[in-house]
């Protein structure tokens, strides 16, 4: 007791002696402040960490995280949000030029919400409300002429979902004006864990495309 667990500790203990030594300097100027250019939504799924899948350094990236990278209406009213204010935070106090809904195969959030839709999930406190959110894209798989099943349902809601988040953040105020001034772009990211690749938003052709590097 009184200590970190033990993924944690090697963890640091790893950084010290690995990371530390070539960012040090950085380390020292980012103490007086953070100025990232690119602000991403993404799941808590412990296997698709932003900073691991896009190799980022200290102060590249403002991560906001919750159960299936879902952006919440805008509403005042309702109670606190904190991914709302952690948006609100990205654009209007630091300016970041870049924001990215990222979405990945086989999520755990995603899947409850079909679930609950069938009435075969558990009762919860807090997820159950949340995840609702993601009601609204598994409605609209459901009404297209063809319904996937299996993974692949989860997959077409998921992607989905991250499309209707972007919608939702257009009509956020101060998003609303950072893009009309031509101050920030939207961005929507797909992860496949599997397999590690990487697809991006076209919203023209409303499908993700393969990155290739």
């Amino acid at each position: 007791m009184g200590g970190p667990p033990p993924v944690l500790y090697e963890g640091y203990r790893r950084f010290l002696q690995r990371r530390l030594p070539d960012q040090r300097h950085r380390f020292e100027r980012l103490s007086s402040g953070q100025s990232p250019k690119v602000a991403l939504v993404g799941c808590v799924d412990s296997r698709c960490n932003p900073t691991t899948v896009f190799d980022a350094r200290p102060g590249d990236l403002l991560i906001v995280r919750n159960i299936a990278n879902l952006v919440p209406p805008y509403r005042l009213e309702g109670g606190r949000c904190c991914t709302s204010a952690a948006l609100e935070f990205a654009i209007s106090q630091l300016g970041v030029e870049h924001l990215v809904v990222k979405g990945h195969s086989g999520c755990g959030g995603i899947k409850a919400c079909i679930e609950a839709v069938a009435e075969a999930a558990p009762d919860t406190e807090f997820v159950g409300s949340w995840i609702d959110l993601a009601r609204e894209a598994l409605g609209q798989i459901h009404a297209e002429p063809s319904t996937p099943d299996g993974d692949a349902l989860v997959e077409a809601v998921g992607q989905r979902s991250v499309m209707i988040s972007l919608e939702r953040l257009r009509v956020y105020p101060f998003i609303a004006q950072a893009l009309a001034q031509g101050r920030l772009q939207l961005h929507g990211a797909w992860f496949d864990i599997g397999d590690a690749s990487l697809s991006w938003l076209d919203r023209a052709a409303g499908a993700f495309r393969p990155v290739v590097v």
